[in-house]
């Protein structure tokens, strides 16, 4: 289904969707990882900041020092 949608806004906007649906989609990954229990050992950035941007809580491996 989400093919159809990509392909339908696609064609709607003459390809500049493109360019935002792969944000889209990574908010739609990460949300289903979370989903699945997977926890966030690192990241590259501050989590906090990262999981306020997402609107979503993300789970941190607790540390064992």
């Amino acid at each position: 289904m989400g093919v159809f949608i990509q392909i339908l806004s696609a064609l709607l906007t003459l390809g500049l969707s493109s360019l935002v649906f792969p944000f889209i989609y990574n908010k739609m990954y990460v949300k289903h990882l979370v989903g699945d229990g997977y926890r966030a050992q690192n990241a590259s950035g501050d989590l906090n900041f990262i999981s306020a941007q997402l609107k979503l809580p993300i789970p941190q491996v607790e540390s064992m020092l």
